[in-house]
């Protein structure tokens, strides 16, 4: 995709079909007050009561779907009531769906490798056990396994 400038991306063209505009910079206080304190503290707070967990176990990781899923909620919601305007407006529009995944994750995983690879040669990145009764590292390679094996494609 080549946009000569930044009006002409299919992103902010969608934005365009918001009856009611949104500005930047309100989105930046909403985005880190409602997602940041509202939906993670809360979130979290009310799932840690349900569910007791450790930092790095199974159960602390589950927590990150629901705070996901309850920031998710959130951004619908003020698409939905606020702008007047289809979830699908923020980039899940256009064909080639799985390239584009497979792009994203691409640079993704290079991104996370070269910031390991920079962290190595200044000496700043060491590699450390997992403490017991965790699921960090390969011990968590079978539930992310499973969890790709389920996703429908």
């Amino acid at each position: 995709m080549k946009v000569k400038n930044l009006r002409e991306s299919p992103l902010v063209q969608s934005a365009t079909e918001a009856r009611r505009h949104t500005y930047w910079w309100l989105a930046a206080i909403l985005i880190f007050v409602v997602g940041v304190i509202g939906v993670g503290s809360v979130v979290g707070k009310l799932y840690g009561m349900l569910i007791p967990n450790k930092p790095g176990s199974f159960a602390a990781q589950g927590m990150e779907f629901f705070t996901n899923g309850a920031a998710l909620l959130a951004l619908w919601l003020w698409l939905r009531f606020r702008e007047q305007r289809s979830f699908a407006s923020v980039g899940f529009r256009g064909g080639g769906a799985l390239p584009k995944f497979g792009i994203g994750l691409v640079i993704g995983t290079g991104m996370i490798i070269l910031t390991m690879l920079i962290l190595s040669v200044t000496g700043q990145y060491q590699i450390v056990p997992a403490p017991p009764n965790t699921l960090s590292g390969t011990a968590a390679l079978l539930p992310v396994l499973a969890l790709v094996i389920r996703l429908p494609a």
